[in-house]
């Protein structure tokens, strides 16, 4: 007790102490201290929702706390002029450090009330001249610097500061902005950084109290590169014991030295190894920028999702949307099976709060929506769609007066995933009509027809489809898209998996498929129609009959080569043999040689491709692509082995055949093998199974569907000039870049050819990314050479 008042009114229930000066001045001037207290002994257990919501309680030694306290303190701007304002939550670390460490380096607590801490915490901030505080982002949100100006030091943490409070307080007067980085389970704070006007919201500096490792998010034994994401593990003395009574999750979080620890010298004294479920990039400096948490990044239909990164292009969509937070939930009546992507914004209502309020929820605001909210929310909803990828964009938006917190100070994410689970599919009906209008109908028999496709496909009732529906909003995935191509095709509608990812509105899928159908029904092209000439048609094909070795009549027809095409087949002018097939296809006894070779002869004659030569006519000054009015010169031989190295040598550039087929007997076995050799500049992963099942078809005498030829397809790329976004973005963007040649050979004219090999096996995980493996590869090696 420290007032002689209190202890009448407590001395009838227990015994008590008054401590006051008149007992400091009866005890004995000089008394031996005891020392009781060690270095590895419990200083304090604190307990901490984590990112479960499950209660984890920690254990930090007095070691632990006294590292991080002093070795930290000062680099927080800690001193004994410190006013520190102790607002955290008592089960918040936080709360630790403005006590202890304030009392560490002789400074003052400033300790308001609850109604303070709430409604009046900038009033109480001036009354009490604070001059340092540990704050979230939330709670800074909630004032200007023009409020607080005694408040010198500003120290964030427990969440992601955002970019328009680093242009607001990092730039006014001389105060100190800092972001933390830190947890419970490591005394509070590992590292800070001093922001600036253009520091970014990841910025956390290098490790003061520790030192940071950046490993492989799914394995810890593997460090990842400079530059590189991946989990964060915090190395140092400041780890705490344990969790209390959760030896499984310990084990988890708290790991012994990896292997590759050996590999830098000896650990720091008295180290432990923390995992922090924290994913950052190293910088060149040795700082560190978090990205976010492993458990932020949601699965979505196969998608990875950072929902950070939707959270902060929501915040940039609109003046009205105040803050902006996604989460993944399940919500009532989903046509889809899983979750939905579900936005939260709070909406400045400009003072407009009539009929709005949401009876019996202080959070979440009626579906009757003011034009205001409306406006934002149809705002976010075209800005998220058009920088990010359409996985990426919330199914539906709830508006909010604001965001819930935990008493830490905290966004509330829980307690939000409650309230969009919560809500009925009225409501969710209500949010969608009051922010995109009602449902169209179609009007169109492409529309209707699509829409039960769509019913079809994504397991949704046709009458709650309307035209300005998105396939994805609905619950549509990539294998959703291919099944609807089928589902299309199974009823004469002629749709690609690329139309409907351009092209996700019902209404405007309805337009492709319309113009689809008006392109394929038009009539074939005309031979040579082309190509560009002052010569005679006679002339031209006199030229490209000579270069093909065949007599003009047998000239079918000319189109230009695509830039693919021209480019492999100068890759196979230099060394023969690259870029070319060899399929061998063992014969079962049944079948017949010449019922086979007959099959072959009537697709090759079907299929313009098959019978293309590519020459360079000087007439025309460019390399073009010769279909010529051939049969199939058929090979035999008795040896596979012999015949597949002949074959390597035969040429195939300038008009030579690109497609070759022979029937070998099989070294005077039962076996007989038939061996196709085939350019790539004829085929691609597509073709080779669609020419086989012709070929099946024909030996059955089964008939062979009409199929688009590749005339067309160079029509479109060729004679049109298309030049995709990406392809003009990259020229312009390297058009006066330094390019680097690797590796750099002795003679720039000589034509490299590798004498060896070198084998190494490395870790990708390509499922994780939409990029395919070929394309990380060669970005890596991009990356690294330049």
């Amino acid at each position: 007790m420290t007032s002689v008042s209190c202890k009448t009114r407590l001395s009838k229930y227990t015994k008590s102490t008054v401590v006051d000066w008149d007992l400091l001045r009866s005890l004995p001037d000089k008394r031996p201290a005891q020392q009781r207290s060690k270095p590895n002994n419990a200083a304090y257990i604190i307990f901490t929702s984590g990112s479960t919501g499950e209660p984890e309680g920690v254990i930090i030694e007095h070691r632990s706390y006294c590292s991080a306290a002093i070795g930290h303190g000062r680099h927080m701007n800690m001193s004994a002029n410190t006013r520190a304002l102790q607002f955290g939550s008592y089960n918040f670390a936080g709360a630790i450090m403005e006590m202890l460490m304030t009392m560490i380096y002789g400074g003052c607590i400033c300790i308001p009330s609850e109604e303070q801490r709430g409604s009046q915490l900038v009033q109480t901030i001036r009354e009490l001249d604070a001059n340092w505080a540990f704050l979230t982002s939330t709670i800074l949100a909630k004032m200007s610097p023009e409020e607080v100006p005694s408040l010198q030091t500003i120290n964030i943490g427990g969440e992601p500061i955002r970019s328009s409070q680093i242009k607001q307080w990092a730039s006014h007067g001389n105060r100190t902005l800092r972001q933390t980085y830190g947890s419970a389970e490591t005394a509070a704070v590992v590292s800070s950084a001093t922001l600036s006007a253009s520091s970014g919201t990841g910025d956390v500096g290098t490790a003061t109290t520790g030192r940071y490792w950046i490993v492989h998010p799914d394995d810890h034994d593997e460090l990842v590169p400079v530059g590189a994401p991946g989990e964060v593990i915090v190395e140092g003395p400041t780890i705490r014991r344990h969790y209390i009574g959760d030896t499984e999750r310990s084990a988890k979080a708290f790991i012994s030295p990896p292997a590759w620890r050996s590999s830098f010298g000896s650990p720091l004294a008295a180290s432990r190894f923390y995992k922090t479920g924290d994913l950052a990039t190293y910088n060149q400096d040795g700082s560190i920028e978090l990205l976010g948490r492993k458990d932020t990044q949601v699965k979505l239909r196969g998608q990875r999702i950072e929902t950070r990164e939707v959270e902060y292009h929501a915040k940039l969509s609109s003046p009205a949307v105040k803050d902006a937070v996604v989460e993944l939930v399940k919500l009532q009546g989903s046509q889809s099976r899983g979750s939905e992507l579900v936005g939260f914004l709070v909406i400045d209502t400009d003072g407009e709060i009539v009929d709005l309020q949401r009876p019996g929820d202080e959070y979440v605001m009626n579906t009757a929506l003011n034009e205001l909210t409306r406006t934002a929310i149809r705002r976010t909803q075209v800005h998220l769609e058009t920088v990010l990828p359409h996985w990426m964009t919330p199914s539906v938006f709830i508006p909010l007066w604001k965001l819930p917190l935990t008493v830490s100070g905290k966004t509330d994410r829980r307690r939000l995933r409650q309230m969009g689970t919560a809500l009925s599919p009225q409501d969710l009906e209500g949010l969608r009509i009051a922010t995109r209008g009602a449902k169209r109908l179609p009007r169109t028999k492409a529309e209707y027809q699509l829409r039960a496709l769509w019913s079809q496909t994504l397991g949704v009732e046709a009458d709650s489809i309307g035209v300005d529906d998105s396939f994805f909003r609905l619950g549509g995935d990539s294998i959703a898209a291919m099944k609807l191509v089928g589902a299309a095709r199974g009823v004469g509608i002629s749709l690609a998996v690329a139309d409907i990812f351009r092209n996700p509105v019902l209404s405007a899928q309805a337009h492709v498929e319309a113009n689809s159908v008006q392109e394929i029904d038009k009539e074939p092209l005309a031979p040579f129609s082309m190509l560009s000439h002052s010569h005679t048609l006679n002339d031209l094909r006199n030229e490209l009959g000579d270069l093909c070795g065949l007599e003009a009549p047998f000239v079918d027809d000319a189109y230009p080569c695509t830039a693919l095409q021209e480019g492999l087949l100068s890759l196979t002018a230099k060394r023969t043999g690259d870029y070319t097939m060899q399929a061998v296809l063992e014969l079962p006894d049944y079948v017949e040689l010449e019922g086979l070779q007959t099959a072959w002869e009537k697709v090759v004659s079907l299929t313009l491709i098959l019978r293309t030569k590519i020459v360079y006519s000087h007439q025309l000054g460019a390399i073009v692509q010769v279909v010529c009015n051939e049969g199939i010169n058929w090979e035999r031989a008795t040896s596979l082995d012999d015949y597949i190295d002949r074959d390597k040598t035969v040429r195939m550039g300038m008009g030579d055949r690109l497609s070759r087929l022979a029937f070998v007997d099989g070294d005077g076995k039962k076996s007989k093998f038939m061996v196709w050799t085939l350019h790539h500049a004829l085929y691609d992963g597509f073709t080779i199974p669609l020419v086989l099942d012709m070929v099946r078809k024909a030996y059955r005498d089964d008939p062979i569907p009409k199929r688009t030829e590749f005339n067309t397809f160079v029509k479109s790329t060729v004679q049109e000039q298309v030049i995709d976004d990406a392809t003009a973005y990259w020229q312009s963007y390297l058009a006066n870049g330094e390019h680097v040649n690797f590796p750099t050979l002795p003679v720039l004219s000589k034509e490299p050819k590798a004498d060896d090999s070198f084998v190494y096996n490395l870790p990708l995980n390509v499922k994780t990314t939409e990029a395919t493996a070929s394309t990380l590869l060669r970005a890596a090696t991009a990356l690294m050479i330049s």
